[in-house]
């Protein structure tokens, strides 16, 4: 967050807002864009195909199809996208 700039940070407020009023109108908290969610689901469990990276380690990510990390930062679990997230 240091090194962001304040342009991207109103362009990361912008995309907030809207699905902040989406999850209100919806009363569910969009995870992934329904133009990368797998219809039907590709995964035995369709719970997995609702995030783009999180419990997905070694699975592809729903955005460009990498096999998504996990690490370890002191207790927490994080999972990333090396080609999406950098």
């Amino acid at each position: 967050g240091v090194n962001t700039s304040i342009k991207r940070i109103g362009q990361l407020w912008d995309d907030l807002v809207i699905l902040m009023e989406d999850g209100a109108d919806t009363g569910v908290i969009t995870t992934v864009d329904p133009s990368d969610a797998p219809n039907p689901p590709l995964e035995v469990d369709p719970e997995a195909s609702r995030f783009y990276v999180y419990h997905r380690t070694g699975r592809p990510c729903l955005h460009c199809g990498a096999p998504v990390q996990e690490k370890r930062v002191a207790t927490r679990r994080l999972f990333l996208c090396p080609s999406c997230q950098r």
